[in-house]
């Protein structure tokens, strides 16, 4: 029968030897245990083991490491994770996953759901290369809405979520108590008056090309252009204008 994880049996681990995943770092940030937790696990030691793939990254229990580390154990209950995903998107996705319950700020949310939409996104391009059938537009937006059903949040804010994820400016607003909506809106903002002398000089561009229109980008200082019924000499002559012989 198929099995998402292969469990190897419980064992124990030196805590020098394990180490946080990457992930949990950038989503969480430096993980520390709780004064109860620490006190808990000094006591009574490390009750439930701490999940870690082959590579001995942590994918659940970073915290309880942390604290047996602290209280001085040498050794840790460790379960590993044999299959070959746990060192790659699927461990990520456990690791999510693990941290469901735990108690987050709004910035580590909406880094958790753009970490969520990248591993969905990845997974969803392996399984068209496996397929012989052609993807249609509905499973393009799957992993959208797959991680908007995990999270409870409407597909709009998954999206905002992922765009402002790697701005500290709007992460702090976030954690601040604005909106992802009110974040994202700050962060994409436009100047009018720079819209406005976009709009102009993308019209005077426009008049270098007998038959091109050029138009300006939503991103500022870029511009599209639209070339129009050119002549074959006229289209070497661009080539070789921009570096191509050919």
């Amino acid at each position: 029968m198929y099995r998402r994880y292969d469990f190897s049996n419980s064992t124990e681990n030196e805590t020098t030897r394990l180490r946080s995943h990457p992930l949990n770092d950038k989503i969480y940030g430096a993980s520390t245990p709780d004064e109860d937790l620490q006190t808990s696990i000094e006591e009574n030691g490390v009750f439930n083991p701490i999940i870690i793939n082959k590579n001995k990254e942590i994918l659940s229990g970073t915290r309880r490491w942390l604290a047996a580390k602290k209280a001085g154990f040498k050794k840790v209950p460790v379960i590993t994770l044999l299959s070959e995903g746990a060192t790659g998107l699927l461990g990520e996705q456990f690791l999510i996953e693990s941290n469901r319950a735990r108690t987050k700020t709004e910035g580590q949310k909406v880094r958790e759901v753009s970490e969520l939409l990248r591993i969905e996104k990845e997974l969803a391009k392996q399984r068209q290369v496996r397929s012989v059938t052609a993807v249609s537009p509905e499973q393009k937006g799957e992993a959208t809405e797959k991680v908007a059903g995990k999270v409870g949040w409407g597909r709009k804010k998954v999206e905002q979520a992922a765009a402002i994820s790697e701005s500290k400016k709007a992460l702090a607003a976030v954690d601040a108590g604005k909106s992802v909506h009110q974040a994202y809106m700050e962060l994409h903002k436009k100047d009018p008056q720079k819209l406005t002398e976009g709009a102009a000089l993308a019209k005077q561009l426009s008049k270098l090309f007998d038959n091109g229109e050029v138009s300006r980008s939503k991103k500022e200082g870029k511009f599209h252009l639209m070339l129009r019924d050119l002549e074959e000499k006229e289209i070497r002559n661009l080539s070789k204008r921009y570096g191509r012989n050919n």
